[in-house]
C-alpha cells in the first residue's frame, strides 16, 4: 500500500475527530464566559417580542375586557409555542428592595431552610419555603417565619402584573392549565423558593423542574444581564411531531436568557430545558458584578407533582441539554459565516 493511499484513509478520520476537538474546545470556551453585550442587546430584542402588553397597548380601539384577553391568550400563545413569556413590572422597585432583605436575612439564619443545590453548583442558596402544615392549624400553633414567608410570596400570584389590566399570574396558571384539560381544583402553588447567586458561581446543570404540564414563574430582584440570567431551550418543552408545526415569525431562536430588569418576571412551562448561567469569569473583582436573587413560584398538577422523573430522566435531560448546546454552538458558526 503506497503512502498516498495511507494518507487519504487517515483523512476522513482526522477530519472528523478534528472537527469534533474544535466543536468540544469552542463550546468549552462559550460555556466558561460571561454574556457579551451584544448578545444582551440581540436577547432583549427577542424578549421584547414577547411583550404581551405591549402588542395589547398599541391597539386603542380594544375595550377593557377585550385586552385583557388579548394579553392572556398572547401570553398563553408565547408559552405554547415556545415554552417562555415575559412580564414586566410585576413587582415595584420597593417591593424588590424588600424581598432582597427578606432573602439576605433568610439565608443568616442558617437554617434548614437554605441549602446549596444538588449537581455540584457553587455559589448559589435555595431557600424553600412551606405553607404551614393542616394539623399545626387545628392546634392553633402559630406560624413560623418560614410560614409567613411562603404566604407573603404566595400573595404575588394575585397582585395584577399592571396597573392597567386586572390581570394576575394566576389568571396566566388557569389558563395555561385549562389548555392542557386541568381544571382550577386539580392543580397547585407547588413551590415556592427564594434563591441567590453569587459572583464566580457556577452553572447549573440543565434540567427540567417537571416532565408533565407545570408552570414556573422567576422574578428578578434586581436587573439581570451578565449576572447569571436563567438560560431556557425554547420549544424542549415539545415533541418532534409539535416543533414541526412552530410558529416562528417572531421569535426564531433556540436559545433564550432571562436577561429582564428588576420587578419583571420570565414565565414558563416546566418542561423546558433550562439552568441558571454561572457569571464572574471575565474579571476577578467581584465588586464589577451583581448578586443575582430572585423569586421563584411554580404550580403543578396535583396528579403529576415534579419532578416526574427519576435519576435516570435526570441524567437524560443534562445530556440532552448539553447536546443542544453543542449543536447550537455549531449553528451559530454556520450562521455567521
Amino acid at each position: 500500500m503506497s503512502a498516498v493511499s495511507s494518507c487519504k484513509r487517515l483523512l476522513p478520520p482526522i477530519t472528523v475527530f478534528g472537527a469534533l476537538a474544535s466543536t468540544t474546545i469552542a463550546f468549552r470556551s462559550l460555556e466558561n464566559r460571561d454574556i457579551s453585550d451584544s448578545e444582551l442587546k440581540n436577547n432583549i430584542s427577542a424578549l421584547q417580542r414577547l411583550n404581551a402588553q405591549k402588542s395589547t397597548s398599541s391597539n386603542k380601539h380594544a375595550n377593557l375586557k377585550d385586552a385583557q384577553t388579548s394579553i392572556l391568550a398572547q401570553n398563553l400563545h408565547n408559552l405554547e409555542t415556545i415554552g417562555v413569556t415575559w412580564i414586566p413590572k410585576v413587582l415595584s422597585t420597593e417591593q424588590t428592595t424588600q424581598w432582597k432583605q427578606t432573602i439576605a436575612k433568610q439565608i443568616q439564619k442558617q437554617d434548614e431552610t437554605c441549602i446549596i443545590p444538588s449537581g455540584g453548583a457553587m455559589g448559589r442558596i435555595h431557600c424553600r419555603l412551606h405553607k404551614q402544615h393542616p394539623r399545626h392549624i387545628r392546634n392553633k400553633e402559630p406560624p413560623t417565619d418560614v410560614n409567613i414567608l411562603h404566604d407573603k410570596l404566595a400573595s404575588i400570584a394575585n397582585i395584577p402584573i399592571s396597573s392597567s389590566y386586572n390581570i394576575t399570574l394566576n389568571n396566566i396558571a388557569k389558563e395555561y392549565f385549562e389548555s392542557y384539560g386541568i381544571s382550577e381544583h386539580e392543580y397547585e402553588l407547588a413551590q415556592l423558593q427564594l434563591l441567590k447567586a453569587e459572583p464566580k458561581s457556577t452553572h447549573q446543570e440543565w434540567h427540567r423542574d417537571n416532565v408533565n404540564p407545570s408552570l414556573t414563574v422567576i422574578i428578578a430582584l434586581t436587573n439581570v444581564g451578565i449576572n447569571g440570567p436563567t438560560e431556557l431551550f425554547l420549544r424542549s418543552h415539545k415533541s418532534n411531531m409539535d416543533k414541526k408545526n412552530d410558529d416562528v415569525e417572531y421569535i426564531s431562536q433556540n436559545i433564550l436568557l432571562g436577561t429582564i430588569d428588576q420587578g419583571d418576571a420570565i414565565v414558563y412551562d416546566s418542561r423546558i430545558i433550562h439552568r441558571g448561567r454561572g457569571y464572574g469569569y471575565s474579571s476577578d473583582d467581584l465588586k464589577s458584578f451583581q448578586d443575582r436573587p430572585v423569586l421563584v413560584i411554580r404550580w403543578d398538577a396535583k396528579a403529576t407533582p415534579a419532578p416526574g422523573t427519576g435519576l435516570v430522566g435526570t441524567q437524560i435531560a443534562k445530556l440532552e441539554g448539553n447536546l443542544l448546546g453543542v449543536a447550537y454552538t455549531v449553528m451559530d458558526w454556520f450562521n455567521r459565516e
